[in-house]
């Protein structure tokens, strides 16, 4: 029981930190070494006590990566489910955040906020499609990304 001491107490300075998915929280304590049994009693724990919530994590983690403009889209799903989000969970977060944010909003604002001076009538053919393979990088859909760059036609 002492060990499961411990390993509470370890997981509890890591979830300090920042939040963590359960896969994230439990991947980190096997690396230590840590018992299979041993890590679930924990992780159920902490879901009990409410230090350990999927969805809250996704939802917290989605938006910032929207906000941050770090990715959207393909890119923002298969981003949640390598951190071991439930479809479900990453199904219903996503729609949430396209309640919220429209892909086109963010795509403009990243595209004058990374580049600036882009207009598409003086850039050359390499300068638009590296801005254009950045973008889908990111997970924005190619449609999107020809409707914004045109829309710099002016610029």
């Amino acid at each position: 029981m002492e060990d499961e001491a411990a390993v509470f107490a370890s997981a509890l300075r890591l979830l300090a930190r920042r939040d963590h998915s359960c896969h994230e929280l439990e991947r980190k304590l096997r690396s230590k070494g840590t018992p299979s049994g041993v890590i679930a009693s924990v992780l159920e724990r902490l879901a009990g006590l409410g230090y350990l919530d999927d969805r809250r994590f996704a939802e917290r983690w989605a938006e910032s990566a929207v906000a941050g403009m770090r990715c959207v889209g393909p890119r923002l799903r298969l981003e949640l489910v390598r951190r071991g989000i439930s479809e479900q969970i990453v199904s219903e977060v996503t729609a949430e955040l396209l309640a919220v944010h429209e892909e086109s909003d963010i795509l403009t604002e990243l595209l004058n906020r990374r580049f600036p001076d882009y207009s598409a009538s003086r850039a050359t053919q390499k300068e638009t499609r590296r801005i254009i393979h950045y973008l889908q990088r990111r997970g924005f859909s190619i449609q999107a990304i020809m409707q914004a760059l045109r829309a710099t036609e002016g610029s």
